[in-house]
């Protein structure tokens, strides 16, 4: 069985709760593109690759920081 061999290991996230399709729009690349980033199937080095993983890495952090202010604001 011969077929592509991933390059680079698969990047483990937190669930972010950000789709494949937010992450790809946020970056300016294909929904396939980010799937293909994520799974470790293209190489790091790339000016795609870490355009994805910098998107993918800020949205989390924003949704995080975000929703620790949401809750300083509202108190339950």
């Amino acid at each position: 069985m011969q077929g592509k061999e991933k390059t680079t290991k698969p990047i483990v996230l937190k669930k972010s709760g950000f789709t494949s399709k937010t992450v790809a729009e946020v970056a300016g690349y294909s929904e396939s593109m980010v799937k293909q980033v994520r799974c470790g199937a293209k190489d790091g080095k790339s000016e795609a690759v870490q355009k994805i993983k910098l998107a993918d890495h800020l949205l989390y952090e924003g949704s995080t920081v975000l929703l620790e202010t949401v809750k300083k604001l509202l108190p339950l």
